[in-house]
């Protein structure tokens, strides 16, 4: 009973994101979170797997992608099961709660930490962050469908998007032009830090193999003047 409640709250959460005003706990939103992610695992895994023994669907990491291959042996079969059944456990039990709470971290960071341009805590951004997951969560089940799970994909990311600028609005007391600005900002300052470090790792060992190379191409002419040196 409990769980079709947070069902019914989840859906209510993506119809009506205005209504998403009250906050949850870090550990109240992994419950909630939880939940909610057990009938669209289940449902996840019946469909992999149907595609999988009944239509000979290999099942990619990246959901909506996948390919049809022949079973070259029994072997092939079990990994292709270990695959259905592993990626949506991987997804929905780690990487996506992972990503719920990062992705909350670095909005409150530089909104509120580095801006200062929100004035409430971790809890309502997590909450925000959690109530806009909900379109992805529940219609999880159908992203390996071939085609129609791409579409899906699609609409799910985009559905999110909005349930997160209206659900941030509302919980941080902001307007929803605040919300969209401070969310872009966010991510925007992300982006910039990450190619920054890449640009200075690259240009970091651009200059220790050019070290190493300039090195290398005077060290056979030094040590033959030093060779001939010692000769009589």
């Amino acid at each position: 009973m409990q769980l079709m409640n947070n069902i019914k709250v989840a859906i209510k959460a993506m119809l009506h994101p205005s209504t998403n005003t009250k906050a949850m706990s870090i550990e109240n939103v992994l419950r909630f979170y939880y939940k909610v992610s057990l009938i669209p695992l289940a449902l996840a895994i019946v469909v992999n797997l149907v595609l999988t023994l009944a239509f000979g669907y290999n099942i990619s990491f990246s959901p909506g992608l996948m390919r049809v291959t022949p079973f070259s042996s029994v072997l092939g079969v079990g990994i292709s099961i270990v695959k259905a059944i592993g990626f949506p456990l991987l997804y929905l039990l780690i990487l996506i709660p992972l990503g719920l709470l990062l992705n909350a971290a670095i909005y409150q960071l530089f909104s509120k930490l580095l801006f200062d341009l929100v004035k409430r805590d971790y809890n309502r951004t997590l909450t925000a962050y959690l109530y806009a997951e909900m379109p992805c969560i529940l219609l999880f089940w159908l992203f390996n469908i071939p085609i129609a799970g791409l579409v899906v994909l699609g609409i799910a990311s985009i559905w999110s998007i909005v349930v997160l600028v209206i659900s941030l609005s509302k919980q941080q007391g902001i307007n929803v032009r605040q919300a969209i600005g401070t969310w872009l900002l966010s991510i925007g300052t992300l982006m910039l830090i990450v190619m920054l470090v890449v640009f200075a790792a690259v240009f970091s060992v651009i200059g220790i193999f050019g070290g190493l190379s300039a090195f290398h191409a005077g060290f056979p002419s030094g040590f033959n003047g030093l060779y001939n040196a010692t000769l009589p």
